[in-house]
């Protein structure tokens, strides 16, 4: 989730500020993206395939993965509503701008306010989700595979900084190792083996 949530925020970003145009060197970046794919497969399998999780973990963990898929496919349609609203000020906006107009300051603090409003409502979906497998994850995986999954994250302490807790590791696992549309693949591919 936080992968596309940052490429979504990103797309956002350039569509507000008129800096959406294809060019060849986003046509030439987009080759790399089945590459990208893989290789967070590859990552997912990573933090996963040390836990050993068996079957029965897998049959309880998959449907908290699949109701959060399903929310979070939900939120992308609502959220691609807002845009499409978005979308008719932002054309007549930026026909002004090519004209000379500089939009308002009144039109930009409305389109981040609607930006705000969908980065709230993902964070605050994520967070639900996050909290429901963190308790799954507290209460149905051994103490083992909570360290092996705490232990796969590569953590760089620089300065006086304390290492993470266990429990902060693991939130972070969850982002990367269950919540991402890559791991939901791995996860079915190592319940399907289990």
């Amino acid at each position: 989730m936080t992968i596309r949530f940052a490429l979504f925020l990103g797309l956002v970003a350039a569509l507000l500020t008129g800096a959406w145009a294809q060019s060849d060197a986003v046509s030439v970046r987009k080759q790399g993206d089945p590459i990208l794919v893989k290789a967070a497969r590859l990552q997912a399998y990573n933090h996963l395939l040390p836990l050993f999780l068996t079957k029965d973990q897998l049959k309880e963990l998959l449907p908290l993965i699949e109701d959060a898929r399903k929310e979070d496919r939900e939120l992308a349609l609502k959220e691609i509503q807002t845009m499409r609203q978005m979308e008719r000020e932002i054309d007549e906006a930026l026909k002004k701008a090519e004209e000379g107009s500089v939009p308002t300051q009144e039109l930009m603090a409305d389109f981040q306010k609607r930006i705000n409003a969908i980065s709230l409502t993902r964070q605050l979906l994520y967070g639900k989700h996050e909290t429901l497998i963190l308790q799954f994850v507290n209460a149905k995986l051994t103490a083992a595979q909570r360290r092996a999954a705490a232990n796969s994250l590569t953590v760089t302490i620089k300065g006086e900084a304390e290492r993470p807790s266990e429990e902060e590791l693991l939130k972070v696992w969850i982002g990367i190792a269950l919540l991402e549309p890559a791991a939901y693949e791995a996860l079915l591919a190592i319940y399907k083996r289990a």
